[in-house]
């Protein structure tokens, strides 16, 4: 079998390379930083805590189906991760008072904190992420990869 000819001189031109590394760095840099602070929490926890956090400060009511659809995760792994941090003392979750099979899910006072540490957190990755980036470049770079996921977005549907 015939590999496709993407066009590329070397693997060092590859995007998706590049893409895949900055992730797991993040990963692993955000992680290591919340360790340090004394917070035993994955990454994907704290994506879930900082979604939680903002849809609450905006007057909204967060709920497992929200966490479901707005990140493309199956019920039974949000479930997972929710029992994990109302376990930890994170979350708390109440009965919805228009329907009492839905559980509405709110940051407890360790959320409240473990979110203000993740956003400061956050703001100093973004630093130093675009660090020696002009503005106009760092517009660019994220209109680039705004660009590249609708791109996958557009191939996942073919």
């Amino acid at each position: 079998m015939e590999n496709a000819d993407c066009g590329y001189r070397n693997e060092d031109e590859h995007i998706g390379r590049y893409i895949n590394h900055l992730s797991k760095t993040l990963r692993y840099t955000t992680n290591a930083m919340m360790m340090k602070q004394g917070e035993i929490i994955t990454g994907e926890q704290c994506r879930i805590i900082s979604y939680i956090a903002h849809r609450t400060s905006h007057g909204e009511c967060v709920y497992q189906r929200d966490l479901e659809d707005d990140f493309g995760v199956k019920r039974s792994s949000v479930a997972s991760i929710l029992g994990n941090l109302e376990k930890s003392g994170y979350i708390a979750r109440s009965v919805c008072e228009e329907d009492a099979r839905i559980k509405r899910i709110t940051l407890t006072e360790k959320g409240l904190r473990t979110s203000k540490q993740m956003y400061d957190n956050i703001c100093r990755l973004e630093q130093y992420l675009s660090n020696g980036m002009t503005p106009n470049e760092r517009e660019e770079f994220i209109r680039l990869m705004k660009l590249a996921i609708e791109n996958l977005e557009k191939f996942k549907e073919e």
